[in-house]
């Protein structure tokens, strides 16, 4: 009996650390322009994240979301982080060092959002085994779930502008990705879960145009997070993708917790 209200505890104790660490998106601030992470056209989407309404404990999802901005690409910058963002950001923002340590945190269990419009701004992904190498037109149609259907909402296609990006299936399904959006028949948004890249390796979201989630402040973005149109109902959904919830952590015990955040 005792050693059942102590495992009962700690669960209980499990649910409550994880609550009180929010799930942090983090770049760097150079190698994208105006839609570098922390410039204008990637404010509506951070604005998002971190709106309770949508992510919070009265949120849409359970679970709060911070947004940060790390200086460079280090061991010790990438541990303050749960998920890497790389929106657009141009290959010659990163050097060989950043990719080996991005890589290295990735398989240690970091996660990986990029936004890949084109094969110059591939970098993290193309030394994955998944560059961008074609061109894309102006809608995303949905073909699997991650994005498209999720907590804030179900759609059908996205709109792209700009600079748009397109992968190869051979490589998304040699690497274990899953196909989830196709522009013009070629994947455009790709899926790989925990495990894919190795035993302890994070989860992988690839959306080949920054302009599906950035939004218009002179720059041709497509979401719009104020009225919650389709381009921002699948950026929120694909956020969610990487947020586990107070219910799904409140299960793990503290091994277990303490795993998961171990890069921390």
């Amino acid at each position: 009996m005792r050693a059942k209200l102590i495992g009962m505890a700690l669960i209980v104790l499990a649910g409550s650390v994880a609550q009180a660490q929010p799930y942090t998106f983090g770049g760097i601030p150079a190698g994208g322009g105006g839609w570098t992470w922390n410039q204008s056209g990637m404010l509506g989407f951070r604005s998002a994240l971190t709106n309770p309404a949508n992510f919070g404990p009265a949120g849409v999802v359970g679970t709060s979301v911070a947004t940060v901005s790390i200086p460079s690409i280090s061991a010790a910058n990438l541990a303050t982080i749960d998920c890497f963002v790389a929106p657009a950001n141009h290959d010659s923002a990163y050097i060989p060092a950043d990719i080996v340590a991005i890589t290295a945190w990735f398989m240690a269990g970091g996660d990986l959002l990029l936004l890949n419009d084109g094969a110059d701004y591939d970098m993290i992904a193309s030394s994955l085994g998944v560059p961008t190498q074609g061109t894309g037109g102006a809608q995303t149609i949905g073909v699997g779930p991650v994005g498209f259907t999720g907590p804030f909402g179900n759609v059908n296609a996205i709109n792209n502008s700009g600079l748009i990006g397109t992968l190869n299936p051979i490589n998304v399904a040699s690497t274990g990705g899953q196909v989830m959006g196709t522009n013009g028949g070629a994947p455009s948004v790709a899926f790989w879960d925990r495990g894919a890249f190795g035993p302890n390796s994070g989860r992988m979201i690839i959306v080949c145009d920054v302009d599906a989630i950035a939004t218009n402040v002179g720059y041709p973005g497509q979401a719009d997070y104020a009225a919650m149109n389709a381009n921002a109902i699948f950026a929120l959904n694909v956020a969610a993708a990487f947020v586990p919830t107070p219910g799904s952590l409140s299960l793990l015990g503290v091994a277990s917790l303490a795993a998961l955040r171990r890069r921390r």
